[in-house]
């Protein structure tokens, strides 16, 4: 009998770490964190970076999916609403959701699956916080020899949080150029913050 290629669709499937107002946490799927947006106190995860990157993965897909907002109407109107056009951001969400599937064959999310597997490096690479190599092993004890293990949702949040602060893209790859750093390895990040997760990503969704 053959292996099935293993699946885990950010769409679906459960990965976003929730607080509700009652002070529980929960980890939902990209589409019920944004349909029960306002349900939610917050994201956290233990590590800001990943909470910080979370956000912003958010605010992209209802930039996208919503078109806008365009103006301040528009703004107003989503606001008023109370919650987001599940129809509009659904929509979205099911027209691309092929590539959203973190291992997908083809189009595998936010990686390249081109690249050899002879440059493969330990999980601890990607993780900020673990040590490895020459970093010095003062609060963690990561080693090459004995490195961390991720669960589908951990390596999606931490995918995530690696593309917008790391250093550089293929370091040390043989024959690879480094491409410059992610978009928030230099900068200072603020989050405006609302009473629920709906009013804190839409404070933070300019007019586009």
């Amino acid at each position: 009998m053959s292996r099935q290629p293993p699946q885990f669709n950010l769409v679906d499937e459960p990965w976003i770490p929730c607080v509700m107002p009652d002070g529980t946490a929960h980890e939902l799927s990209l589409r019920e964190t944004l349909a029960r947006a306002a349900e939610i106190r917050e994201l956290s995860d233990p590590s800001p970076a990943v909470t910080v990157a979370l956000h912003r993965l958010l605010l992209a897909v209802l930039h996208r999916s919503l078109q806008g907002p365009d103006s301040a109407e528009a703004w107003h109107a989503i606001w008023t609403g109370g919650a987001f056009d599940m129809q509009q951001v659904g929509g979205y969400l099911d027209a691309w959701r092929h590539r959203f599937d973190l291992f997908d064959a083809e189009h595998p999310f936010y990686q390249d699956h081109s690249l050899d597997i002879a440059s493969a490096k330990p999980i601890a690479r990607m993780v900020f916080g673990l040590t490895l190599g020459n970093y010095v092993t003062l609060f963690d004890h990561t080693t090459k020899v004995q490195s961390a293990a991720l669960s589908p949702a951990q390596a999606a949040r931490q995918l995530i949080a690696f593309h917008i602060f790391t250093l550089g893209g293929k370091v040390g790859l043989t024959g690879g150029d480094s491409a410059s750093g992610g978009p928030l390895a230099t900068a200072a990040v603020t989050v405006v913050n609302g009473d629920n997760l709906f009013q804190t990503l839409m404070l933070n969704l300019h007019q586009y």
